[in-house]
């Protein structure tokens, strides 16, 4: 049976809100492949770029599915994936991710994160 850990809400929350904004980027960055590939011009013009962004907001949006999870349950898996998806927010999204990422890792830390027993 999966309990639930009340203090890790506010990390399940973070990661379930990342989740979704690289789903919007994916699609996004889908809408643009469509695009791109029925352009008779150039179909070849930012193919790769697309790409590259499709592969990197699907990973990403795994990873944050992932955590998400296991934050809920407690498990130190989702510890050390919250840590690091919190080390990534805050070098890649600065400014305005940092401080997120800085939340992400202060609720991450062993006294403020509450794991399964």
């Amino acid at each position: 049976m999966m309990t639930f850990q009340p203090k890790n809400r506010l990390l399940y929350f973070i990661h379930s809100l990342f989740l979704l904004i690289y789903i919007f980027f994916f699609l996004i960055a889908v809408i643009c492949l469509n695009l791109t590939l029925f352009d008779r011009s150039d179909p070849s013009f930012g193919l790769n770029k697309i790409l590259v962004l499709m592969i990197g907001t699907g990973l990403l949006s795994y990873l944050h599915y992932l955590a998400s999870i296991e934050v809920l349950k407690g498990s130190v898996k989702g510890r050390r994936l919250s840590m690091l998806l919190g080390w990534f927010i805050t070098i890649v999204g600065f400014p305005i991710f940092t401080i997120i990422g800085i939340i992400i890792l202060l609720n991450s830390r062993k006294k403020k994160f509450q794991t399964e027993e």
